[in-house]
């Protein structure tokens, strides 16, 4: 459960004068039917939002949280799209919304909200969307990609499984490249779920089924961003875009915490993910019993907050 300790994706004040995180990171509000609205986090330069969907096309990621999806992860933030002219959007779960996004399709339909509102935004690069998530997020990626595969130019799991749901439909995504990181010390046994999946796309013939599993050593569920080059990560992600040759290379593991995303450090100015407490050792806080028992996720599972370390 949440303790005194910062609050999940919340930068200090000596974190936000360094040179460490977006400086564009804005909260804004996409209205809804029936009066409803949801938040969401958006980080993309001040030119690009200018020129609006009838602007330069830009690479778009959409970047979904873990714990309980109402934040914007740190390891996003480390990101600073802005400086790589992309555009990344992180859907924040309304407080109304009971479910996580992956749970069920009404939740999931908000991803979808936020995926096409990011579309009214910014003119998005081939028409399509990195998605990207973490631990919960990442789960989400597999739900989201499986329903809307026309708006999927790539998926990258850091730590996530696949529902039941998304694995019946895993033949709609067989052509979209697909990367996971999973740390062989994942103290919630995602390693064990994510070979699984590994597995179940490699049966589906998946394009990049072999390639598509990275484990760090050395790497739990709550540090594994501190194992992850970030320059390198998005490096990857850059060759992915429609006009670059694919890359399968593993991301190179950080030697260095000026590239550590989740790094712990007495120097916040170096470490996006810096602890000063067990209660925020998780850059991406588990939320539902999915975090505690991967293998083989029912969309009805019942949230376990007695299981949470933020």
């Amino acid at each position: 459960m949440l303790g005194p300790a910062r609050k999940v994706g919340v930068l200090t004040t000596e974190e936000k004068k360094s040179s460490v995180f977006s400086k564009r990171l804005e909260y804004r509000e996409l209205d809804l039917p029936k009066g409803k609205k949801m938040p969401f986090g958006l980080m993309a330069s001040a030119e690009a939002l200018a020129a609006g969907p009838k602007g330069p096309p830009i690479p778009c990621a959409l970047a979904i949280s873990g714990e309980a999806q109402q934040h914007v992860s740190r390891f996003f933030q480390s990101w600073k799209p802005e400086e790589r002219n992309w555009a990344v959007l992180t859907p924040m779960r309304p407080a109304w919304c009971r479910s996580l996004f992956f749970e069920d399709a009404k939740a999931l339909s908000l991803v979808k909200a936020a995926a096409d509102h990011l579309f009214d935004l910014v003119n998005v690069e081939g028409g399509k969307l990195h998605v990207i998530g973490t631990s919960n997020g990442g789960t989400t990626c597999w739900s989201f990609a499986t329903t809307w595969p026309e708006l999927v130019a790539s998926i990258t799991v850091v730590t996530g499984s696949i529902t039941r749901e998304a694995e019946a439909h895993i033949q709609r995504i067989r052509d979209i490249p697909c990367l996971q990181y999973c740390g062989d010390a994942d103290e919630l046994g995602f390693l064990a779920a994510m070979q699984r999946a590994k597995a179940i796309l490699q049966a589906s013939k998946h394009r990049s089924a072999n390639e598509s599993l990275i484990v760090l050593p050395g790497a739990g569920h709550f540090n594994i961003g501190e194992f992850i080059d970030k320059n390198a990560f998005f490096d990857r992600l850059e060759s992915l875009r429609p006009t670059r040759p694919i890359s399968t290379a593993p991301v190179a593991v950080s030697s260095s915490q000026d590239t550590a995303p989740e790094a712990v450090s007495s120097s916040q100015d170096t470490a996006p993910e810096a602890v000063s407490s067990s209660q925020d050792t998780a850059p991406e806080a588990v939320s539902s019993s999915q975090d505690t028992a991967p293998e083989a996720v029912s969309s009805s599972q019942d949230k376990d907050e007695d299981k949470q370390p933020e």
